[in-house]
C-alpha cells in the first residue's frame, strides 16, 4: 500500500495460464467528482518515481486536485506491483461517456505515464451493454439501465 487510506472502488484480478497475475484497480464516478484535496507524502515520489509507471519530474504536477484521486490509485496499483503481489498492474475509471471531471483526470494522469494503457477510461454505458450480453448479467443490466442511464424527462 501507500501507508494511507488510499483504495480502489473494486478490485478485479485474474490469474493466467502461465500462473502470472494481474490486478485491475477500479475507480467508480457517477455524480461525485474526483477528491479535490491534494495529497502528498514521500511514499506517494517514492513510488511515482520507482513505478516506471511515470515520466520523470511529473509527480508534482500530478499532486494538482484535477489528478490526485486517479494519481493516488495509479500509485496504489504501481506500489502492490513493486512489492510483487502481482506480476503486472493497471487502473480503469468507470463513468458515464461524457464525464468531463473523469476525462480530464484521466488525460492529466496518462499524459505523465509511460504506457497510458495502464489506466484506462471504460465508460459506464460499456459495462452495462456487455453486461447484457451476459445470461447472468441480463436483468441486471436492464435494470441499471433503467434505473440510472435513461434519463428521460418524466411528462
Amino acid at each position: 500500500g501507500l501507508g494511507d487510506r488510499t483504495a480502489f472502488d473494486a478490485a478485479i484480478v485474474t490469474r493466467h495460464a502461465d500462473v502470472s497475475t494481474h490486478l485491475i484497480g477500479v475507480e467508480t464516478k457517477y455524480t461525485e467528482s474526483f477528491s479535490p484535496t491534494e495529497y502528498q507524502s514521500d511514499e506517494y515520489t517514492r513510488v511515482h518515481d520507482a513505478s516506471g509507471w511515470f515520466d520523470a519530474g511529473t509527480a508534482d504536477a500530478l499532486v494538482g486536485k484535477a489528478t490526485n484521486q486517479l494519481w493516488r490509485n495509479c500509485l496504489l496499483a504501481a506500489a502492490a506491483e513493486l512489492a510483487g503481489e502481482y506480476t503486472t498492474a493497471s487502473v480503469a475509471v468507470i463513468a458515464l461517456a461524457d464525464d468531463r471531471g473523469a476525462d480530464a483526470a484521466l488525460g492529466g494522469v496518462t499524459a505523465a505515464m509511460t504506457d497510458a494503457g495502464r489506466c484506462r477510461s471504460v465508460p459506464l454505458e460499456r459495462v452495462v451493454e456487455v453486461s447484457r450480453q451476459m445470461p447472468a448479467l441480463e436483468r441486471w443490466a436492464s435494470e441499471f439501465e433503467l434505473r440510472y442511464l435513461d434519463l428521460a424527462p418524466i411528462t
